[in-house]
């Protein structure tokens, strides 16, 4: 998009990804001075997240004067088929935690599973995963603990409905999340989720409306245990999912393109 403004004076949006904060400022650093032009010259920017806005700006060292903050939208099945009001935990019941989402290195997910481990010392816990193994070694680490139930993939929205309805907590230990989408999901069906601080949803949704954050992979054990000791389950959400409607963010999105133009 920068070449073609450069050469045909076309202008242009950016869209700022995890991947551009997390991976190429943290791996590339030399692409710094490339990010800070393509900035310049763009007509607009656009971030999903605040926190990938302040990271953005705390590396370029810009004066911020075009940017949007937009969230991702959330798919209207979700926001049509909400569960207001949800059972709380049985304490007397296994606790039962789900992971959503593909499984690599980035997603960490080693990390819960020490964290259950411990936990099971004094608790009755279970995780169910839902998604592919994309490394052969971490499916075989985690799939050989009794206490998870592999599920390899869910083409229906109503199975998965039903996965975060009987859930009692989402937990997404991920090392670097853009946004993490299934925790809007999760708590549209009234569970709550734990993800790693200042990723995804983290400034976003507070704990009244959810969301609960940790700040280091030790900190995991500590957060699951308060969760469950506190019955910190989320009967109800005060989170206006009509906010995060497709129509409501693509309205959004086409404003800032027919600003650019």
């Amino acid at each position: 998009a920068f070449l073609i403004n450069l050469f045909f004076n076309i202008p242009y949006t950016v869209s700022v990804r995890n991947t551009d904060v997390n991976t190429f400022f943290k791996f590339k650093p030399y692409l710094t001075p490339l990010a800070y032009i393509i900035y310049r010259k763009a007509k607009s920017i656009h971030f999903p997240t605040g926190n990938i806005k302040r990271k953005f700006f705390k590396r370029v060292l810009l004066k911020d004067n075009k940017s949007r903050v937009i969230s991702n939208p959330l798919d209207d099945f979700w926001i049509d088929n909400q569960l207001q009001n949800k059972k709380s935990f049985n304490k007397t019941k296994s606790f039962l935690i789900c992971y959503v989402g593909k499984i690599d290195s980035n997603k960490n997910l080693d990390a819960l599973v020490c964290a259950i481990e411990r936990l099971n010392l004094n608790y009755k816990i279970k995780l169910k995963v839902v998604g592919k193994f994309k490394s052969k070694n971490i499916k075989r680490r985690v799939s050989q603990k009794e206490f998870v139930e592999h599920i390899n993939h869910i083409h229906s929205k109503d199975k998965l409905k039903n996965i975060y309805r009987e859930s009692h907590l989402l937990c997404l230990p991920s090392k670097s999340e853009t946004f993490g989408m299934v925790c809007l999901e999760s708590l549209s069906q009234g569970t709550p989720f734990l993800i790693r601080k200042k990723q995804g949803l983290f400034g976003l949704i507070n704990a009244k409306e959810g969301g609960h954050y940790f700040e280091s992979d030790s900190d995991i054990t500590t957060k699951i245990e308060q969760i469950i000791r506190r019955g910190q389950m989320s009967i109800k959400t005060y989170v206006n999912f009509e906010d995060f409607r497709v129509t409501k963010i693509s309205d959004e999105m086409l404003n800032i393109y027919q600003l650019t133009t």
